[in-house]
């Protein structure tokens, strides 16, 4: 998981931590990583620092600097704790995946799955009835434009 760690991220002002550090210390500091982690899965008590954002206006290249509209936010969060949300992460989706415990119908948050299927299946099925001058029993609201 450390290997897909991207190097040239910034760094959070909460612990100036690069995920170049991490994986250049990952021989020495692995087992100090493993440990942590494990204490928070047993504690249920996660760094503060890793929960706190900090939110940087990116200028876009186009129009005035002087237009904040012309910017776009970005958030900082702490490489270490975007690392254990990850480890997290992973263990999850493997284990949902040996217990089968979500639905193969469930699309949202998985891999190789899209929601827009669903969007449009529902959109069939709510022209067709419409067609058919029958009543269904759900309402789609667009919120964004397929195409």
């Amino acid at each position: 998981m450390l290997n897909k760690c991207k190097n040239g991220k910034a760094s959070s002002p909460a612990d100036d931590i690069l995920n170049k550090y991490l994986k250049c210390t990952k021989h020495i500091m692995l087992p100090i990583y493993k440990s942590l982690f494990n204490l928070i899965l047993d504690t249920g008590v996660i760094p503060e620092c890793w929960s706190m954002g900090f939110i940087l206006p990116i200028f876009k290249g186009k129009g005035s600097h002087t237009e904040p509209n012309n910017y776009r936010p970005i958030t900082i969060l702490s490489c270490l704790g975007k690392l254990f949300t990850s480890v997290l992460n992973e263990r999850l989706v493997q284990f949902n995946s040996l217990q089968n415990i979500i639905n193969e119908n469930q699309a949202g948050f998985r891999k190789s799955y899209s929601t827009l299927d669903h969007v449009f299946t529902l959109s069939f099925l709510q022209n067709l009835f419409k067609s058919q001058k029958r009543e269904t029993i759900c309402r789609i609201r667009r919120f964004f434009t397929l195409f």
